[in-house]
């Protein structure tokens, strides 16, 4: 069987990472591996970060939620890197 056919389908239905890591019997950070290399491939596994869990989505609003969380991670992610990106083009500065 594939790991797309463990995840359930809907947001509702959403399974918990060690619940799956352990329907599975693999570690929780081998199975985060595998689903990132089936979202490399194109599976459109979603998670709902603030539970942590993984569903299929079963419409484009599901998915779409993913989509905006995911952008508005990689923002956040971005900015916080802005200080150190400083830090480094300042040569090791800090300005202190």
């Amino acid at each position: 069987m594939k790991l797309i056919e463990y995840i359930p389908c809907g947001r509702p239905n959403a399974v918990a990472m060690r619940e799956l890591s352990e329907r599975l019997n693999i570690d929780p950070r081998k199975l985060r591996a595998l689903i990132q290399r089936e979202r490399e491939q194109g599976a459109p596994i979603c998670s709902d970060w603030e539970r942590g869990r993984y569903f299929m989505p079963t419409n484009e609003s599901e998915a779409l939620m993913y989509y905006r969380q995911q952008k508005h991670r990689i923002k956040t992610a971005r900015d916080a890197l802005n200080g150190v990106a400083k830090y480094l083009r300042g040569g090791g500065s800090n300005g202190r």
